[in-house]
């Protein structure tokens, strides 16, 4: 997305995205700096991020793949270059191995792993777009978080994801043409790691009958390679590492009542909070969704809706059928710019935005710490609620209406006299 609008007068003319390069610049010039002194490891868990030897272990793990493969091993059964102590399965997807013949190995980690980083951050620059001085600073809380930080230390590939996804936000803005290739960039991703699928909710955009012939050639395309890698993807669901205090995910909270019966994790009042924190956030959702019952509809300004429905389709996604280390809520920042708008212009949904846009960088800054995980995860129940709270008010009128009528609280009196979706793009 990028913001075209001028400056009134008065405003500064400053784009808040120079302030956010000098606050990524200070930062790692002080993760560098610190190892003249001390690994930089360490330094990096004093920042609040989950550090891991040897570097870019994510990414890593992935290139020890492809040198095994080119050795004739089938690395998603076992993988003996892996780096870590215990060696296992390579945990994505078969196809990543047809980067295998380029003769990448561990030795070009390193510049992987920077390359990486630095395309990603490219990419939220890009997806951001021009921004007010103090949106920039929430930008930079939400950026420099040891939730977004765990995924540029890993070197994990839903960095990768996130630019395909960027190219793919851009696309939809554009004609029928360029929102095919956007669609498209949606489904490769979905091949590469699964989860992306759900970004599919992007196709809202769309005119009723383009609308169904994009989800019905999309479903057959990804379940048609579900089916195929059917017995990959068990053997990958077999080896992949998991973290209850650095994830989110209604999965979650098995682990946390498998916490509530394990004397080994927490004492009896650690328990005790534990369980009220969950009769809680049950409490919380019974609200908000009332909330959502008896607000009505709301008349939004969607200037930048796509990216919205993209990033708050991947969050749903992801929380209700996916457990998911905390490095993947980078995808939020895709709703950011919608997020913005509706409290720069004070719209009807304007005090639900800053709750959310609080708890966002709360729980971000909550992937951390190990007695935290508990309100990080009311937050998250928060955030599920209120994108759907924001994708019910911003969907198209012939998927409304209908469904209004069917759950049986249509409020004629609220709808708007335009619909929302006037304005498509980033």
């Amino acid at each position: 997305m990028i913001d075209e609008s001028v400056p009134r007068l008065g405003q500064s003319s400053l784009d808040g995205r120079v302030y956010l390069f000098f606050v990524l610049a200070i930062y790692f010039s002080a993760i560098y700096t610190s190892s003249f002194f001390t690994d930089y490891r360490q330094f990096w868990r004093y920042l609040g991020v989950s550090t891991l030897s040897p570097s870019f272990y994510d990414l890593r793990f992935l290139v020890a793949g492809w040198e095994c493969s080119r050795k004739g091993f089938d690395v998603l059964v076992s993988n003996p270059c892996d780096p870590g102590t215990r060696p296992r399965g390579m945990s994505y997807p078969r196809i990543w191995l047809a980067l295998a013949p380029l003769g990448i190995n561990q030795s070009h980690t390193e510049l992987l792993g920077w390359s990486l980083g630095l395309s990603f951050f490219i990419a939220v620059i890009v997806v951001l777009g021009r921004l007010k001085p103090h949106e920039a600073t929430i930008c930079s809380a939400v950026l420099l978080s040891p939730a977004v930080m765990l995924g540029v230390e890993r070197g994990n590939t839903d960095l990768f994801i996130f630019i395909l996804l960027t190219f793919s936000a851009l696309s939809l803005r554009g004609n029928t043409f360029s929102s095919a290739l956007g669609y498209l960039l949606i489904l490769v991703s979905a091949v590469l790691k699964l989860f992306p699928a759900f970004a599919i909710v992007a196709v809202l955009k769309e005119r009723r009958n383009y609308l169904i012939v994009i989800i019905l050639l999309f479903s057959a395309a990804f379940i048609g390679y579900i089916v195929y890698t059917l017995d990959d993807l068990f053997l990958i669901q077999n080896v992949v590492r998991r973290s209850t205090y650095m994830s989110y995910g209604a999965l979650n909270f098995l682990h946390i009542l498998t916490d509530l019966i394990s004397p080994s994790i927490y004492e009896f009042h650690h328990k005790l909070l534990t369980l009220l924190s969950l009769v809680l956030a049950f409490l919380l959702v019974v609200v908000a969704f009332l909330y959502i019952r008896l607000s009505g509809l709301k008349s939004l300004d969607t200037q930048h809706i796509n990216a919205f429905r993209l990033g708050a389709g991947l969050y749903i996604g992801t929380f209700v059928f996916m457990e998911n280390w905390d490095y993947r809520l980078i995808f939020l920042i895709f709703t950011l710019p919608q997020i913005f708008l509706w409290i720069r212009k004070e719209s009807a949904f304007r005090n639900e935005s800053i709750v959310a846009l609080t708890a966002m960088v709360l729980t971000l800054w909550m992937s951390r710490w190990k007695y935290d995980f508990i309100a990080g995860e009311i937050l998250n129940l928060l955030l599920f609620v209120y994108f759907l709270a924001a994708l019910h008010h911003t969907l198209p009128e012939f998927v409304r209406i209908p469904m209004q009528r069917f759950i049986g609280y249509v409020h004629p009196e609220k709808q708007p006299t335009s619909s929302p979706d006037r304005i498509s793009s980033l």
